[in-house]
This record gives C-alpha cells, sequence and structure tokens, in this order.
C-alpha cells in the first residue's frame, strides 16, 4: 500500500510494530462513554455476535498473514458485519483494502475505525498514509501533524516519518527534513526514517549529507521497514 508505515493489524502483536491496543468489553465502553461522550454500546448486539465477530476477525488476520488479501477481506467483512462497532475489523478491512490500492473503501474503514474507538492514533496514522497514497497530500499531512502532538501515541516517529514522507511528496524539502530528523532522534534504528532523510537531502542538492543518510539506512535493520 504505497511506502507509508503503519500500524500493526494484528492487534497486541502496524504490520510490523508492536503497539498493544486492548479490546474494550461493552461495560468498559458504557464507563468510557460516561466520561468522556455519552456514548453507549449498541443494544443490538449480541454477546453472541461479539464473539463471533473477533472469530472472524482472528481469522481474517491470519490470511493477512499468509498475504491471502481476498480471504482476508472477507473474514474482516463478516466481521463488522456481525459487530459494527469491532473497531479492529474496521482497521483490518481499511488495511486490506488498502493493500488492493481500494482507497474509497479503506479510508471508510479506517473513519469507522477511528469512530468506534474514540481513541486510536494507531488508525489515524493509518487514515493518513491512505490518504497520502490516495494523493490527498495535504489532508495526510494534517493528520500526521496532530499525531506528532498527541503524548499517547507509542510510536510517534512513524508519525514524523510519515509526515517527512507527505512534505517530501509536496516539495517542501526543508520540512521534510526537519520531520525525519525528528523521526531518527526518536528511534534511532529507524531504517526507513534515514532512506527517506536521504531521499529528501537529495531534492535539496545536498549530496553529501543524502550519502550519509542513505549509508546509515543500509547499516541499520529495524521492524518498521526493510531498507535492503
Amino acid at each position: 500500500m504505497g511506502a507509508g508505515l503503519l500500524e500493526p493489524v494484528e492487534r497486541g502483536s502496524r504490520m510490523k510494530e508492536a503497539s498493544v491496543v486492548p479490546r474494550l468489553s461493552c461495560v468498559i465502553q458504557v464507563l468510557a462513554a460516561l466520561v468522556f461522550s455519552g456514548a453507549t454500546c449498541n443494544p443490538q448486539v449480541s454477546e453472541k455476535a461479539r464473539q463471533d465477530s473477533n472469530i472472524h476477525l482472528e481469522l481474517a488476520q491470519g490470511y493477512l498473514k499468509d498475504a491471502d488479501l481476498v480471504s482476508a477481506r472477507r473474514e474482516a467483512l463478516l466481521a463488522v458485519e456481525k459487530d459494527p462497532q469491532n473497531y479492529e475489523a474496521h482497521y483490518t478491512l481499511a488495511y486490506v483494502f488498502g493493500q488492493m490500492s481500494d482507497y474509497e473503501h479503506a479510508i471508510k474503514h479506517a473513519r469507522l475505525a477511528i469512530k468506534n474507538a474514540k481513541h486510536y492514533p494507531e488508525a489515524q496514522n493509518l487514515l493518513g498514509v491512505l490518504l497520502l497514497n490516495s494523493g490527498s497530500v495535504d489532508d495526510a499531512i494534517g493528520i500526521f501533524e496532530k499525531l506528532t502532538e498527541d503524548f499517547h501515541y507509542l510510536t510517534p516517529h512513524l508519525a514524523y516519518g510519515n509526515l517527512g514522507d507527505a512534505y517530501t511528496k509536496k516539495g517542501e524539502y526543508e520540512k521534510a527534513v526537519a520531520a525525519l530528523k525528528k523521526a531518527v532522534q526518536l528511534q534511532p534504528l529507524f531504517c526507513l526514517g534515514y532512506y527517506r532523510l536521504g531521499v529528501a537531502y537529495n531534492e535539496m542538492k545536498r549530496s553529501k549529507d543524502a550519502l550519509e543518510a542513505l549509508e546509515t539506512c543500509v547499516t541499520t535493520e529495524d521492524q518498521w521497514g526493510d531498507c535492503k
């Protein structure tokens, strides 16, 4: 799905990044809603339907590990059919549709994941990547900028990395370099961040800096991008 950096589709394991977003029970959702939003659980979704939804979600994630996008899409669609509030299933669908370059449906489900989870920075990052890959660069920049200010986001270097990539695509290379330098400062093992930094420097005709960044890239191995 383009070069954007994502969160894990398998909740609790980005696709290559560990970030746990606990699965909320109906009771917890109600309590949280009383404090934060006034929203309540959908009484029409039974406990059995939620369990069935999670079974289909686990199947979808298994198919996704095997790169079987068609089967993953089928199971994730069944998951949200059983429980329309299953934000993890919407997240998975958004990723799968993005891999298929179906950005209209991908963006739709990313927004639903964010809506149903109330606070879901990983889904916001995914939405930004989808918007960026679909050509909505300014909208993506707005999302990534907000993410860099979210103190509850466990992997802010991904937001800075995507922000830098978006600025590079927009031709604003100084801003790209600033964001990417912040990304690798936060995570020195972020090899893709060094690669993107090298690209931005190259666009600015700063050959020495570009070479240094790219050399760092190829000597760094991490879980957020294969730079070899």
